[in-house]
């Protein structure tokens, strides 16, 4: 993506592809998000708090570290989050039986629930659009995704060995 374009706005088609697919992310985007808030909102918890959940759910163990690079944040900025889900009992820090520094991150038996639900939620809405689109629907939104997703980000969604995510 070098190229660069050059718009003004009473240029702009806002009926052409490009509108309507960024236009498509920004709704869909609120949707997940509202889905994701909503069952939230009962524990106090809102989307920073979603995101650190996902990625300490996907990858048991991940450190605080390896979380502040996925998620493109300072560890400053992580720290309020990961505090509010640690004092909550929904995560659980350790320290690395190799390096007591290195602090390893998991969801607890309480932390478990809460993310399934809303995760549950997005799985149903997903899965929905996936039937309803049918035929290579999936196949080829998963193909725009990966175009429009850096290296960094296909790192973590593609399937990898485990504990592949460490040093990210």
């Amino acid at each position: 993506m070098s190229r660069r374009i050059k718009l003004r706005l009473e240029n702009i088609d806002s009926d052409g592809p490009s509108w309507k697919m960024l236009e498509g992310i920004l709704f869909v985007q609120m949707r997940l998000h509202a889905l994701v808030e909503g069952a939230l909102a009962v524990h106090q918890l809102g989307l920073a708090h979603h995101r650190a959940m996902w990625f300490i759910a996907k990858c048991p163990g991940i450190t605080v570290g390896e979380l502040t690079t996925i998620l493109r944040v300072s560890g400053q900025a992580l720290t309020k989050t990961l505090g509010q889900l640690i004092e909550r009992g929904l995560v659980k820090q350790t320290s690395d039986a190799k390096d007591r520094r290195v602090r390893r991150l998991y969801l607890t038996k309480k932390g478990e629930p809460i993310f399934l639900e809303t995760l549950g939620q997005l799985f149903e809405c997903m899965e929905h659009a996936a039937v309803v689109c049918g035929g290579n629907a999936v196949q080829d939104f998963l193909a725009v995704t990966d175009v429009l997703m850096d290296d960094h980000d296909k790192a973590l969604v593609r399937p990898r060995p485990e504990k592949a995510v460490r040093g990210l």
